[in-house]
Formats: structure tokens, C-alpha cells, sequence
């Protein structure tokens, strides 16, 4: 199985990935987004089932540590749709 990204979510990463690195440096910027994908490589497809459905019923959610991953299964592979800081979400903003 494989795991996609949409743009969107790869934007996200990116996102994160410059924030962490202005805020706390290059060290912690590596170590978390390390984390990050791990729990996007590894994780999601391991977890997918236990994965709760989101407030769009297409996308499951896995949470990994201040974060969601939000994702999709296409077929034996998964996609991965967006990543946002758990400030971000949608519950947050109802």
C-alpha cells in the first residue's frame, strides 16, 4: 500500500515544517516533523480502522500529538488530505 498527498496536505506540512523551525529552531523542526511522517507513513495505514470519521464522513482523522491527520482510503492506498494544528479545527470554530 501506498500513501498520497494532496497538494493541500503537503502545503500543511511545509506550513508546519517552516513555523516549527522559526519558532523553536532546526532540531526540533526535524524531530517533529519526523514524527509527523512517521504517523502519515506508518501510522495511518496500521491504524486506518480505528481511525475516527471526521466531520466529513469521506475523511477519517488520526491525531498525532498537537495535530490531525485527516485522510481517505483510495482502493488499498491512502490519501492523505490535510494536516491541521488542533487550534485549527473545525469543532474549534463552530
Amino acid at each position: 500500500m501506498t500513501v498520497h498527498y494532496t497538494q493541500r496536505a503537503e502545503l500543511a506540512l511545509n506550513r508546519i515544517a517552516e513555523y516549527t523551525l522559526d519558532e523553536w529552531g532546526p532540531e526540533q523542526r526535524d524531530r517533529h516533523m519526523a514524527v509527523l511522517e512517521h504517523a502519515c507513513e506508518v501510522l495511518v495505514p496500521k491504524r486506518a480502522r480505528y481511525a475516527r470519521v471526521s466531520h466529513r464522513k469521506d475523511l477519517l482523522m488520526l491525531r498525532c500529538e498537537q495535530h490531525v491527520i485527516y485522510f481517505r482510503r483510495l482502493g488499498k492506498d491512502f490519501e492523505i488530505v490535510h494536516v491541521l494544528h488542533e487550534r485549527q479545527l473545525p469543532r474549534k470554530h463552530l
